[in-house]
C-alpha cells in the first residue's frame, strides 16, 4: 500500500496549500493525522466564519451540539479525498463555500470527507466554548483506523456527533476499535 500525502488546505485569503508530507502506516499514520487536525480545528476555531457559525448556532432553540450536528449534515456533502492524498479542507473556507451557495441559491453543497467534517465540527464547538473531541474508529480490532467523527465531552464522557453517518446525535458507527483524542487545549 502506497502511502498518503498529507496536505492542509489555507484559511481564507491564503491561497497556498501545505504539504506536510507523506504519513507513516499505521497508529503513527493515525496520530499524525489527528495533530494535524487538531491544529487545524484551534486556529480555525478563531476565525470569524467558524465564530460567527458558532453564535449563530448557539442561539438555536436546541443545545449547541444538536444544531451544529443538524446544520452539517444539511449543508456538507460527502466526497472522498483522492486514494493516495489526505486533504484537510479548512473549516471557514468550508463556512464560505456554504454561504456563497446559499447566496447564489445553488443546489450544491461544498464537499469534504469524514475528516473535513469533523474538523468543522469540532471547531465550531470549540468556538462555542465546548470541549470537542476526534473519535476514529477501525472496522475490527487488528485493522487500521478507516473513519473519524466528532463528539463533545460531557464530564469524562463524550457525546458522539457523526453527521455523515446514518445516526442520530448521541449515537456511534460501531466499530471494533476507536480512540479518543481531545481537541481543546
Amino acid at each position: 500500500m502506497n502511502a498518503l500525502t498529507l496536505v492542509v488546505q489555507g484559511p481564507p485569503g491564503d491561497e497556498e496549500e501545505r504539504l506536510v508530507g507523506d504519513l507513516p502506516e499505521g497508529e503513527t499514520g493515525t496520530e499524525a493525522t489527528v495533530a494535524a487536525m487538531i491544529a487545524l480545528i484551534r486556529s480555525a476555531a478563531l476565525t470569524p466564519q467558524v465564530r460567527g457559525l458558532a453564535r449563530y448556532l448557539s442561539t438555536r432553540d436546541m443545545p449547541t451540539e444538536a444544531a451544529v450536528f443538524r446544520w452539517l449534515r444539511n449543508s456538507i456533502k460527502f466526497h472522498r479525498d483522492p486514494p493516495e492524498l489526505e486533504f484537510l479542507r479548512h473549516p471557514a473556507r468550508m463556512i464560505e463555500a456554504h454561504l456563497k451557495a446559499v447566496d447564489a441559491r445553488e443546489t450544491l453543497k461544498p464537499i469534504g470527507d469524514c475528516d473535513d467534517v469533523a474538523d468543522l465540527c469540532c471547531a465550531v464547538l470549540l468556538a462555542a466554548g465546548l470541549r470537542p473531541v476526534l473519535v476514529v474508529v477501525a472496522a475490527d480490532p487488528a485493522g487500521p483506523f478507516v473513519h473519524v467523527y466528532s463528539g463533545v465531552r460531557r464530564g469524562p464522557d463524550y457525546y458522539p456527533l457523526d453527521p455523515q453517518e446514518l445516526a442520530a446525535p448521541g449515537r456511534e458507527v460501531q466499530g471494533a476499535r476507536r480512540r479518543v483524542f481531545d481537541v481543546a487545549p
